[in-house]
């Protein structure tokens, strides 16, 4: 919101939010949490905005914050983000290992598509500008995962195991995702023809 060229303007506008948000508190008796209050600012330089005040509190300046499952941060790139889906999928696919033993190849595979790619898969319509590597750490996770069910070593290919396992590059499947939602904003409810194209993926 603040730029270099119109800082007091934008000042003035945020101020002027928060003055209204307080006097809604006070009207509905509502008790803000200012300690608990972070400023985001995206930004490259944030020392070209002044301190943030609300509730007679100087808020605390944060480089990332998590809103609705999705991480931001101030430099608007999503290693975090991606950072901390392949924490919680890794953690799953390790579990598949130890159990992979006492169960089928297609129950794994059932269990990895039902808990761990959902994870995976989750903003990754917001989240597909990412840069190659946090791409590739993606890809990491479905290439763990196809190497723990077919108990793979580490040098095997990794096309050669996702096709094995008939699973999809994520990288593809995000494509086909992001088009999905385009069509679905586009013709509404008449996606019928579109169901039985985007099933697989």
């Amino acid at each position: 919101m603040f730029f270099e060229k119109s800082q007091p303007f934008t000042s003035y506008m945020l101020y002027n939010d928060l003055r209204q948000l307080e006097m809604w508190s006070d009207l509905w008796s509502v008790t803000f949490n200012a300690s608990k209050t972070e400023v985001l600012t995206i930004t490259n330089n944030p020392s070209l905005h002044p301190p943030v005040r609300f509730c007679n509190q100087a808020l605390n300046e944060t480089i990332s914050h998590k809103h609705l499952g999705l991480i931001f941060r101030r430099s608007l790139t999503w290693h975090l983000h991606i950072s901390a889906l392949r924490h919680r999928a890794m953690s799953i696919i390790n579990a598949l290992k130890k159990i992979k033993n006492f169960l089928p190849r297609h129950s794994l595979l059932v269990l990895y598509c039902a808990y761990a790619l959902p994870i995976v898969h989750y903003g990754e319509i917001i989240s597909d500008n990412c840069t190659t590597t946090d791409s590739t750490l993606l890809e990491s996770i479905q290439t763990a995962a196809a190497k723990a069910i077919l108990g793979c070593r580490k040098t095997t290919s990794h096309e050669i195991i996702l096709k094995d396992l008939g699973l999809t590059p994520l990288y593809i499947r995000r494509q086909f995702h992001i088009l999905k939602a385009f069509c679905a904003i586009l013709f509404g409810p008449c996606l019928s023809f579109l169901s039985t194209l985007f099933q697989n993926f």
